[in-house]
């Protein structure tokens, strides 16, 4: 029985030795890409605030303003559908002061924004309205590309970072005299990032206002800058 046992385990042990000879070698590799872009569209955005004495007073005093400030955008041609509200809240207003937190009422917040072509005439129309509205906005801009463009972008980069990682797997399969045979998997995570960039922020609309022209007259957008990367799992075989 004894010998039996001993032979089985020797018999084993054969197995497992000739599975990790035979294990077929691979070469796990990061492929990457990266494009420079022009930006196909501008967001223009706008928060809107109001304070009051009262909750209902101070929700009456925002939609107000905000009505004020969508009114400006459709004498620009903005249709309902192209101007989007988000984040609306109205919460009690405190300030520290002295030792002590003082409430203030309330202070009720809206956001409004727009989005539109790389048009510097619409861009200067939009900020000029909007500056001399009576709802009083903090203003910000921002650029970014269009959905279809980012879409096809994606896919290119993601196309060439493919390929990248597979010139890398072949020179270095190569320098130890191997040779890609296969792929055993790959992994992709989603990049970050492709929304529009921010590039001016401007807190007084007064001051926005008196500036405009002089600050986009000459005015062009940075590139905006995307990557993708893929992690490939090579199998590889000895040259030939």
């Amino acid at each position: 029985m004894k010998h039996i046992f001993l032979s089985t385990l020797v018999f084993l042990m054969a197995i497992v030795a000739n599975a990790q000879d035979t294990e077929q070698p691979t070469l796990t590799i990061k492929g990457t890409s990266s494009a420079s872009v022009k930006p196909t569209e501008t967001t223009v955005s706008f928060r809107i605030e109001a304070q009051g004495t009262s909750y209902t007073g101070t929700i009456n005093e925002l939609i107000r303003r905000v009505d004020l400030l969508t009114s400006s955008l459709k004498k620009l041609k903005f249709e309902d559908h192209e101007i989007v509200t988000s984040s609306f809240s109205v919460d009690k207003n405190k300030k520290y002061d002295r030792g002590e937190w003082k409430e203030l009422g309330y202070l009720g917040v809206q956001n409004v924004k727009v989005t539109f072509g790389m048009e510097k005439k619409t861009l200067l129309k939009v900020l000029n309205e909007t500056t001399d509205s009576q709802a009083n906005p903090e203003i910000s801009i921002s650029f970014g590309l269009d959905k279809e463009r980012q879409a096809k972008l994606k896919n290119e980069l993601l196309q060439q970072a493919v390929k990248d990682a597979r010139l890398k797997a072949d020179l270095l399969a190569g320098a130890a005299d191997y040779e890609v045979a296969g792929i055993k998997s790959i992994q992709y995570h989603e990049q970050s990032g492709g929304g529009p960039r921010p590039m001016y922020a401007m807190a007084e609309s007064a001051e926005l206002s008196r500036k405009a022209d002089v600050q986009f007259s000459n005015f062009e957008a940075d590139n905006l800058n995307f990557q993708e990367s893929a992690n490939i799992v090579f199998y590889l075989q000895s040259a030939k």
